[in-house]
């Protein structure tokens, strides 16, 4: 069996197959070889030193969906190019997470198993460990199975690299921000998993089980020490990626959120007076560039002929601009 090699995707997109890893960090085992960037190329290579029905690992990192996620692509391209290839994907606990208090936690678990469910119905296991980091869940499932590759996901940002030179790189913060001009890629879709899950192996129960796995409702598991919802939160959504998309699509197409977003933004009381993005991009259940993509949609719905509204397009470039700022 060929030595793992582990890869924090970054890109994963191409015209057609979504297959180019355009910036990647490349490294076997825990060595120090690396390459500045992975194309069709390189995945072919890889997919020569892997050769044979191979099993490919996806490290959530934190970033728990399917939508927009580059390693997820990548696993999918290279796992197709070994013909039988398989996915694993793991859920460990992200190097430098900080300590979660209830609430989160129970928005964590609610997601966890949500995913776990979607990746089920693909044959895909989704494996829990949320004490060890990565390599010590590599070292844990090395006795059952070796993985080919192992690919890590990464927190959603608009770009991948920065969008202003160095050379005139702005001084202060507002001019930095006036000049992004340059539109990020859009959205990856979520990939198509069919074919490439496998029960064969024999995994122990514990991973299997996503925290809370023992309440009677997925939806509304708590692990230990988390909060059970509160009828008066002004966050009474779930973590999941489903109820992420759900309320991305009711505040911009289905609410008047953005016609008063610059001026309510601000507000304490209510589900309204925000978007309430922050809980799900914090979780990895949606990502900026999703949001991105929907502000676009709405720009070009609203934003021609007759009829335009002034006050939501207001409020639809303010997000845009706010987006720009931290989640580059």
């Amino acid at each position: 069996m060929a030595a793992a090699w582990v890869i924090e995707a970054r890109e994963a997109r191409s015209n057609t197959q979504h297959e180019r890893l355009a910036a990647a960090k490349l490294a076997p085992g825990r060595g120090a070889w690396s390459a500045r960037s992975l194309t069709d190329k390189g995945l072919a290579a890889l997919a020569t030193s892997t050769s044979g029905a191979a099993t490919i690992a996806v490290s959530l990192e934190g970033q728990l969906r399917l939508d927009d996620q580059p390693a997820f692509h990548a696993a999918v391209a290279l796992a197709r190019r070994q013909g039988g290839g398989q996915l694993i994907v793991l859920a460990c606990r992200p190097e430098g997470q900080r300590l979660r208090g209830p609430h989160q936690r129970r928005l964590e678990a609610g997601a966890l198993a949500c995913l776990q469910a979607r990746l089920a119905s693909a044959a895909i296991p989704l494996l829990h460990f949320p004490q060890h980091a990565r390599a010590d869940a590599l070292e844990l499932i090395h006795p059952l199975l070796r993985p080919a590759a192992v690919l890590c996901c990464q927190e959603s940002r608009l770009y991948d690299d920065w969008p202003l030179a160095a050379a005139s790189f702005p001084r202060v913060f507002a001019e930095f921000r006036r000049r992004l001009e340059r539109s990020p890629q859009p959205a990856l879709p979520p990939p198509d998993l069919r074919g490439l899950g496998s029960a064969a192996h024999a995994w122990p129960p514990d991973w299997l089980q996503p925290p809370g796995a023992a309440s009677a409702s997925r939806a509304a598991a708590s692990p230990p020490g988390a909060a059970p919802a509160d009828a008066r939160s002004a966050f009474p959504f779930s973590g999941d990626e489903p109820s992420a998309l759900a309320r991305l699509q009711h505040y911009v197409f289905g609410s008047d959120g953005l016609r008063h977003y610059k001026a309510s933004r601000n507000g304490l009381v209510g589900t309204e007076f925000s978007s309430k993005f922050s809980p799900f991009l914090a979780l990895g259940s949606l990502s900026v560039r999703r949001i991105w993509q929907e502000l676009l949609r709405f720009e070009a719905l609203h934003g021609a002929g007759q009829g335009v509204d002034q006050g939501a397009l207001e409020g639809c470039e303010w997000m845009k601009q706010e987006l720009r700022g931290p989640l580059l």
